[in-house]
């Protein structure tokens, strides 16, 4: 009830705000109302009684003259009114409002998408056609077969885009190795891809291809129906990123990741037996109704408990992934155990010249040094 939050007013705010607001019960009214009465000279000789059916309780409001306070009556407390929409309220219930208020707004205005930036990175993938993931741990989330429903969390680590990009390299050396061109770093696997590019031959092209650091996008997400496991990081690939880009792209839906009027995403997944392939294929569709993330507090946790994608995959030195390198370019001998001598690239003519040819005794592991040497 409001009048278990009232605090005790001073003589000062009295004389400032004349309203007061005495709570009772129904078979307290009448004696309520004389004590009132006899207590005070009320102004305008009227008392107000409302009936509040939630709490089963009466609210008798009257104005007072300053000049016959000597104490307040229990259960009593002062309030204002506002005259346009007849509305009773306390200024402590006003701060509460305004600190609601202005935390909502806080979350509101640092979590936007940057609209322009999604349609600026829409049109640079429909111009291009680029394209994996690690999935075992409670971080990350990966559909089932069938329909669920998730909702977009603003991104803790870019509050202008929930979508991180991260460029990965598979079946080389270890299963997989985050590519130092996500941290501005050298890649000695791109610089050799680089280098089989300045050749001509079709077969370095499609092993600079290959080499070729593959982006897998990542964002976090609450799994409605779930929510009590927190955020977790959903990674998917080029199409999946290209529909979410087009749908924040669309009028029609704006920003669906606004945590106050934003929208849940239903993500369909099939599998190999309707893909024709080995891997399962979601789509995604936006709801139409538009609804908060979740309560004030959920989404200040929501906030701050967020893994970052970019921390959560093992580093490799620029060393390590060089051997990486050197040992996918150079299988060992079924038989022998040691490198093979069968070569696929060396270096003729000019530095920058690097073709395929016949096996040589030399092997791979030394052309490979004559390479980045």
């Amino acid at each position: 009830m409001l009048w278990k939050r009232c605090n005790i007013y001073t003589q000062t705010t009295i004389m400032k705000n004349k309203l007061f607001c005495t709570f009772t019960t129904q078979d307290e009214l009448e004696k309520t109302l004389v004590e009132v009465k006899s207590s005070y000279d009320i102004l305008y000789k009227k008392i107000f009684v409302l009936y509040i059916k939630s709490n089963d309780e009466y609210v008798c409001t009257y104005n007072v003259e300053p000049s016959s306070i000597e104490e307040i009556l229990p259960n009593t407390i002062l309030v204002h009114r506002k005259k346009e929409s007849n509305t009773l309220y306390t200024i402590n219930a006003l701060n509460e409002l305004i600190k609601l208020f202005r935390e909502s707004y806080i979350l509101k205005i640092s979590y936007i998408m940057d609209l322009n930036a999604i349609r600026s990175k829409l049109n640079s993938l429909q111009q291009t056609n680029k394209g994996g993931g690690q999935n075992n741990t409670s971080l990350f989330w990966k559909p089932s077969i069938g329909k669920q429903t998730i909702r977009i969390v603003p991104n803790k680590f870019n509050k202008s885009n929930p979508f991180t990009e991260v460029y990965f390299h598979y079946g080389i050396g270890e299963r997989t190795m985050i590519s130092p061109i996500n941290f501005g770093e050298k890649d000695p696997i791109v610089e050799f891809a680089k280098q089989l590019r300045t050749t001509s031959d079709k077969e370095n092209w499609r092993l600079a291809k290959k080499l070729d650091p593959k982006m897998r996008i990542f964002v976090p997400v609450v799994v409605r129906g779930e929510e009590e496991q927190g955020v977790k990081l959903w990674q998917f690939g080029k199409n999946t990123y290209l529909e979410f880009l087009s749908l924040a792209d669309d009028d029609d839906i704006g920003d669906y990741t606004d945590i106050h009027q934003g929208r849940d995403i239903t993500v369909d997944t099939v599998g190999p037996d309707v893909t024709g392939t080995a891997y399962n294929k979601s789509s995604v569709r936006v709801k139409t109704k538009q609804t908060p993330l979740g309560e004030a507090d959920q989404i200040q946790k929501w906030m701050e408990d967020q893994a970052n994608p970019m921390e959560v995959f093992k580093r490799h030195s620029f060393e390590d992934m060089k051997n990486n390198l050197q040992s996918f370019l150079s299988p060992e001998d079924e038989t022998t155990g040691e490198p093979s001598d069968d070569l696929p690239f060396d270096k003729g003519g000019s530095q920058n010249n690097y073709a395929v040819k016949a096996p040589q005794k030399e092997s791979k592991v030394d052309k490979f040094d004559e390479l980045f040497s």
